[in-house]
């Protein structure tokens, strides 16, 4: 049976609570692009690409239908805000949807992984 993590205070932790974040790109090259950078600069663990889906939203006055490929991204809540300062540089999107959940159960070999992946310095 795999081992969570003995102590859930330190999921909940400012710096090491772990966050699955999500946000969509228009082309599976921006997709691509986005997780790299992401994963480069140790601002997420890991970056799932999800297939392409529709997408139906107003913008700008008017319904639109859109293809667009979604981000799974996990992080550390210490992480979050450089996130979003790296998605104001190179998020396609005038503007990128961002959406985040507190994980509440993770497993204690995957969140030292996700820790230790994610440990540059933060601002």
């Amino acid at each position: 049976m795999p081992t969570v993590m003995k102590d859930p205070q330190s999921l909940l932790s400012p710096e090491n609570g772990v966050l699955v974040g999500w946000t969509t790109v228009d082309s599976a090259e921006a997709a691509r692009r986005l997780a790299s950078g992401l994963v480069e600069n140790q601002l997420a663990a890991c970056v799932q690409i999800d297939p392409p889906m529709e997408a139906v939203f107003p913008w700008k006055g008017k319904v639109e239908t859109e293809t667009e490929w979604r981000l799974w991204i996990k992080t550390r809540r210490g992480r979050e805000k450089e996130v979003l300062a790296y998605f104001a540089g190179a998020h396609p999107y005038e503007v990128p949807q961002w959406v985040a959940v507190a994980a509440a159960s993770v497993h204690e070999g995957y969140h030292a992984w996700l820790c230790g992946a994610t440990a540059g310095k933060e601002t």
